[in-house]
């Protein structure tokens, strides 16, 4: 991880301008930096993104110290990763502030690419590579993709891992406004300020002394009580499946929550509820909304595990959508999961490069390695070296015991 000066990343981002400015959410705001423009990194093609914490904003700070602890920590293919943070004081007061350097995400938030709306199509249309004929509704494909991914991520999050000494890990703010989209469509949890490391004296639960997330994603059980699990998470992602499906906001001012304007046994009338846009086939239709209700059921002991979501998304995706053609290799070529590095390691059983050295070890200690690119099961025999440029001289890489 990288420590920058305050000085250096005001000056990538042109002084904090609004011409660089990507969004702005309770306590901070989002800006774009250019490649070439922030020292020590790798790549020479690489976007950047900086979360910059309003200088006044003490309560913010604590969520932001959050996120570096647990960004600077998670190492996943589906979890966006920390690259740096300045933490010293801005020249000015207006200029002062902490700031957090993640690789940008060229596809913008599923919540923009749901909505495109003017608001959306503004934060979009800045991304560098945006598509001259205009951004297009995601297709269902693509959001079943987006939505497995995600679950992936949290998936990740969720169990703890002695190997790493990575703990259990409650994000606590999941929504479409935070799973984040790359040029190719793969996606990302972002924004970690809320998340918690789970106590080990807790066992399942984490009382919080203060409240925290997003209208309409937020479980019952914790606005009453304050205590937070695994299940919350649930919820919120079960929210964040039904507006993928629908295109309808989480929580309507006259309507109520969406969760109770899908709780409908009726399939046609379940198929009334999905987005015409991205022109879902109807059984389709029909099994996501029921993994997004069984994410969201009133008796928490009853709702279906992350796990079991991310298999249920995978098993549509094996039925449904059918495997792509090999591509090329990506013109970008930074590691998949700390998005820093050059990509480094081959893996022989499927021939795609993804990974840097320092990300190999942790990764092939999962219990089932897959290829971050096309989710063939990979080996530690089958990996081999390279330049991350040309597939020449390429040697066995030996891997940590």
């Amino acid at each position: 991880m990288l420590i920058f000066f305050h000085g250096e990343v005001a000056a990538a981002t042109d002084g904090f301008s609004a011409a660089c400015l990507l969004g702005a959410g309770g306590f901070a705001k989002v800006y774009m930096v250019p490649p070439r423009r922030l020292a020590g990194l790798s790549s020479e093609s690489m976007y950047l993104a900086v979360k910059k914490l309003d200088g006044d904003s003490m309560q913010g700070q604590v969520e932001f110290l959050q996120e570096v602890q647990v960004l600077g920590a998670c190492r996943h293919e589906n979890v966006l990763p920390l690259i740096g943070f300045s933490v010293d004081r801005g020249v000015t007061k207006e200029d002062d502030g902490v700031c957090l350097v993640t690789s940008l995400m060229k596809g913008g938030s599923l919540q923009d690419r749901l909505m495109l709306d003017e608001a959306a199509l503004c934060r979009l249309n800045k991304m560098p590579g945006a598509p001259r004929a205009g951004w297009a509704p995601l297709t269902w494909q693509q959001r079943v993709s987006v939505l497995l991914d995600a679950l992936k991520g949290l998936d990740y999050l969720h169990t703890p891992d002695p190997a790493t000494h990575k703990p259990k890990i409650l994000h606590r703010d999941i929504k479409p406004d935070n799973i984040l989209i790359d040029a190719q469509g793969n996606a990302r949890l972002g924004d970690l300020g809320l998340a918690r490391q789970q106590r080990p004296a807790a066992h399942h639960i984490t009382t919080m002394t203060t409240i925290a997330g997003t209208n309409g994603f937020m479980d019952d059980n914790y606005l009453t009580t304050g205590q937070f699990d695994d299940a919350a998470d649930c919820y919120a992602m079960g929210m964040s499946i039904l507006v993928t499906l629908t295109g309808l906001p989480a929580l309507d001012p006259v309507r109520g929550k969406l969760d109770g304007r899908c709780d409908i046994r009726d399939n046609a009338r379940i198929v009334a509820l999905a987005d015409e846009q991205a022109q879902w086939p109807r059984e389709v239709v029909i099994m996501v909304h029921e993994v997004g209700m069984a994410l969201v059921m009133r008796n928490r002991d009853d709702r279906m595990k992350v796990w079991q979501a991310k298999e249920r998304l995978q098993s549509i995706i094996d039925e449904y959508i059918p495997p792509a053609p090999p591509a090329h290799e990506s013109v970008e070529r930074e590691c998949t999961i700390c998005m820093s590095a050059p990509r480094y390691v081959r893996f022989g059983e499927c021939g795609h490069s993804a990974l840097c050295q320092g990300c190999l070890d942790p990764f092939m200690r999962r219990p089932q390695p897959v290829c971050p690119v096309c989710r063939s099961p990979v080996t530690r025999g089958g990996l081999i070296a390279s330049d991350g440029v040309a597939n020449q001289n390429t040697f066995v890489l030996p891997l940590q015991p």
